[in-house]
């Protein structure tokens, strides 16, 4: 949400949307420690200091406080990866760019692993929860259209293969950014950081004219 459209709602309103989201940032580190299945309303009541009616005035249900848990999520993977930090400087090549984003997954595997552990946690639950499923697919929505957007510049600036689709490196280039925060979960912070590297290599040499 932009500054201005934040200032033209009510403070009182902010004051709750600013609420909702502490205790959906409570539920996410619960889904971190425990997964979907332990996440239980009245122990994110506790942690959050509020009985468990008051919680339900935020989010009614269960299946309301996983969506809350996406939409952290979601700001978590729009903020930088360093608060503070800069975004990709302009006028970088596409494999520049795209080395932005792959460092990007790497201080995020450093500082905020919790962060890969819940987007694993959802996608796996997504497959059998529609509910899940449609939260997810805002923020590939999101993902595949910046990526598409990232491929089709290069593509016009002859930094990439003639004939490269747009749409299908996206998807390729998506998977490969899960597949990192895989790996992380599964090995250890100097093998992903390893990934990564191979990522790079790999890209530069997929895409290159």
């Amino acid at each position: 949400m932009t500054a201005g459209a934040q200032a033209a709602i009510p403070p009182r309103q902010q004051a709750r949307l600013r609420r909702r989201d502490e205790l959906a940032e409570v539920a996410y580190r619960q889904v971190a420690a425990k997964g979907l299945e332990g996440l239980r309303i009245r122990e994110v009541a506790g942690a959050a200091g509020i009985n468990h009616a008051t919680l339900l005035h935020y989010f009614p249900s269960k299946a309301a406080l996983v969506d809350g848990v996406i939409d952290h999520l979601a700001r978590q993977l729009a903020a930088p990866a360093t608060p503070g930090g800069p975004a990709a400087p302009a006028g970088q090549t596409l494999q520049q760019r795209l080395g932005h984003e792959l460092d990007d997954v790497g201080i995020r595997l450093r500082r905020t692993p919790e962060i890969f552990a819940v987007l694993t946690e959802l996608q796996l639950r997504s497959a059998r929860d529609p509910a899940v499923r449609a939260g997810l697919q805002r923020l590939d929505r999101l993902w595949i259209s910046y990526l598409t957007a990232l491929v089709s510049d290069g593509l016009r600036a002859g930094e990439c293969r003639p004939g490269t689709d747009p749409d299908q490196a996206a998807l390729l280039l998506a998977a490969i950014f899960r597949g990192i925060g895989l790996q992380a979960l599964s090995g250890t912070p100097a093998q992903a950081g390893a990934v990564i590297r191979q990522a790079r290599e790999a890209l530069r040499y997929w895409l290159q004219p």
